[in-house]
């Protein structure tokens, strides 16, 4: 079997189907995977949506599909002028929004569900695995079709579809990033006998070695002049479900003892209007508190792990459960005292007191006196921090991802039934 694998490597599609122009922590995950992946065993293959920065990165390491889908008519946004003058009118939006659904079908869902039956066939793909949650029922229904193994991520608090719903319980796998992402997926009624918990992982050479420059250098850049005050960071895409107007509302409340306290919020805004609009209330409120010299917006950066290791204090502000974390394996890495909220995937990273520590949700006054803690105790900051590094190694470095997602390939394309217990 093994020589027979050596030769014939099980060829694998990855689907990342995000189109809203960021650049997330799944996107990461998937990078490193594939990076990691057994190639005499699995030959990958990467397919996008849209284009985005971290192509060439995924092209060193296999090849790469793009299928357009930020195609399609949309008539809030092609025609607004048509848009606002129908939806005064009762019962014609609806009509919009069929003719709408309709033309998209065929103009351009039709044709994408051939262009995934030609895909599949011409490169041989054995398993599809799709890095989102079991949304993408075309690629599922394709896989039934050809007889092909189809997984799927769920990289977050999913409230599926009906149609979506009912078919979740023909994946062959669900990857849960987290026990909380799957007691979720219980609440709302969603089948869970095929899911597998696999955290996260996190190549912690690979993130130590992007480190490139002095942690004054950024510090320069961005923070307080040396030795002059502290530096806080939470890192995240711009959402209001991520909670950067607690940091907010938190550097409010410290700027009294540390009038000088800096706190970088890093982080893309989407294409999405909701989160176009929350930016917009985030800068309001630093402008109507007179915070604009103590929170810098950094926008999008490349270079996350200089900025940590800038840091004093790392802190993560979730007011919806957050899935998983990936940052904060990231605070860790570098030994950062990290402060995260009580809720999703915190809980299962963090050991409170220990390896971090854990706030009520949507509480600025909870993170203020905690950051102001770890300001006022470093040795507290230290210690935590130190414990933080011994945490990622032990729980979430990349090896132990990759084994146990090479694992439950085995078991899909060997015919030998799904993960046993000794594996959970």
């Amino acid at each position: 079997m093994n020589t027979l694998n050596a030769v014939n490597p099980k060829h694998i599609l990855f689907i990342e189907a995000n189109t809203d122009g960021t650049i997330g922590g799944s996107h990461y995950c998937l990078l490193e995977l594939i990076k990691g992946l057994n190639k005499s065993k699995f030959k990958p293959f990467v397919l996008f949506y849209q284009k985005n920065i971290l192509i060439p990165e995924f092209e060193r390491h296999c090849p790469v599909i793009i299928l357009d889908k930020t195609r399609g008519l949309v008539i809030k946004r092609d025609f607004p002028h048509l848009y606002s003058l129908v939806s005064k009118i009762p019962y014609l939006p609806y009509f919009l929004i069929l003719f709408q659904k309709t033309y998209n079908f065929f103009r351009y869902h039709l044709t994408d569900f051939l262009k995934i039956i030609y895909l599949l066939s011409k490169l041989k793909i054995d398993l599809v695995h799709i890095n989102n949650a079991p949304a993408l029922t075309d690629w599922l229904i394709a896989c039934k079709i050809l007889r092909k193994k189809c997984i799927s991520h769920l990289r977050g608090n999913w409230n599926p579809k009906f149609f979506q719903k009912k078919l979740v319980r023909y994946y062959d796998a669900v990857i849960s990033i987290s026990n909380s992402v799957t007691s979720h997926a219980k609440k709302k009624g969603i089948y869970i006998n095929n899911f597998i918990t696999i955290y996260d992982g996190i190549d912690i050479n690979t993130v130590l070695k992007m480190k490139t420059i002095n942690p004054n250098e950024i510090k320069k850049e961005l923070g307080p002049p040396l030795n002059d005050s502290f530096l806080i960071g939470l890192i995240g895409n711009i959402k209001a479900w991520k909670g950067q107007h607690v940091a907010i509302e938190a550097i409010k409340i410290l700027k009294k003892k540390y009038p000088k306290i800096k706190c970088l919020i890093v982080g893309n805004i989407s294409n999405l209007e909701d989160d176009k609009k929350y930016f917009n209330y985030l800068k309001e409120l630093v402008n109507n508190n007179g915070l604009s010299k103590n929170i810098i917006f950094t926008g999008f950066r490349k270079d996350i792990p200089d900025i940590i290791s800038a840091l004093d204090i790392l802190i993560h502000t979730s007011v919806a459960p957050e899935p998983f974390g990936r940052v904060i394996l990231e605070g860790m890495i570098f030994s950062k005292p990290v402060i995260a909220t009580s809720h999703g995937g915190p809980l299962e990273i963090i050991e409170d007191g220990i390896s971090g520590f854990l706030v009520l949700p949507n509480n600025p006054e909870a993170l203020a006196q905690k950051i102001n803690y770890l300001l006022s105790h470093p040795e507290v900051a230290q210690r935590t921090g130190k414990e933080a590094r011994k945490r990622v190694e032990k729980l979430f470095n990349i090896s132990l991802n990759i084994k146990k997602t090479e694992y439950l390939y085995n078991q899909l394309l060997f015919q030998r039934g799904l993960l046993n217990e000794k594996f959970k």
